[in-house]
């Protein structure tokens, strides 16, 4: 079935934007990328992160975490879990074989059944600077010692364009929202008339109910955030 109904707006960053556009034109769709925050990576103490402590595992929460933190957990034979296929392939192509949940998010990773019973377990999260608090709380109430460590920020970027004529001008339809920062920046920009209008795609419950209390009016949840998630939902979506 041909996406040739969407006019796709990718507000994430780069360059995992570029690659869903190219995705969703191949299946007959329109994309254009315009992202709403960019990736800077952070100063970590990676020797300081092993110095002390031998984790039992590692998560690894996003393809920028994967990207920076893979070649530090080269170095060491730890069990690795990865918050959904895009990272994990991101960490195959450097060596590491990842554990993945079925639900690509925190939710489906505490579902499995490896990250149920951590009881005095010592696990390393990789991860941006915002959000996963509740990942890093439920483990440590099931008895793990949980060092969360930020790879990198998220920043806003500046765009020339005021949103609402860039929408108008491509004939934007839906936007692909990744992250509860994305969809803020996104609701400060726009009117209320594209508020009404414009079909909101995001990942979890969790986004779902915040992108309804930011005054989205369409929304749909995908089972994932990566790229065939994506595909999926634009099909049901028809």
């Amino acid at each position: 079935m041909s996406l040739s109904s969407w006019v796709v707006w990718v507000a994430r960053p780069e360059p995992d934007n570029q690659a869903l556009c190219q995705l969703i034109r191949s299946r007959g769709g329109e994309a254009h990328a315009l992202p709403m925050i960019q990736i800077h990576p952070l100063t970590v103490d990676y020797k300081a992160q092993w110095c002390h402590i031998e984790y039992d595992k590692i998560i690894v929460m996003s393809k920028p975490a994967a990207r920076l933190g893979g070649p530090f957990i080269q170095k060491k034979q730890v069990e690795t879990y990865a918050v959904g296929p895009g990272t994990a392939d991101i960490l195959k192509d450097q060596g590491i074989q990842a554990i993945k949940p079925n639900l690509s998010s925190s939710e489906g990773l505490l579902m499995m059944p490896q990250l149920t019973t951590v009881l005095n377990q010592n696990i390393l999260i990789l991860k941006g600077v915002e959000g996963l608090l509740k990942l890093q709380n439920v483990l440590i109430e099931r008895g793990a010692i949980v060092n969360a460590v930020a790879l990198y920020s998220r920043d806003p970027v500046l765009h020339l364009e005021p949103l609402n004529s860039w929408l108008a001008r491509q004939s934007i339809n839906c936007v692909v929202a990744t992250s509860h920062q994305i969809l803020q920046l996104i609701s400060q920009q726009l009117s209320a008339d594209w508020m009404k209008k414009l079909w909101v795609f995001v990942p979890s419950g969790r986004l779902k109910c915040h992108a309804q209390s930011l005054g989205f009016n369409q929304i749909t949840e995908m089972p994932g955030v990566d790229a065939m998630s994506v595909i999926q939902t634009l099909h049901n979506a028809l």
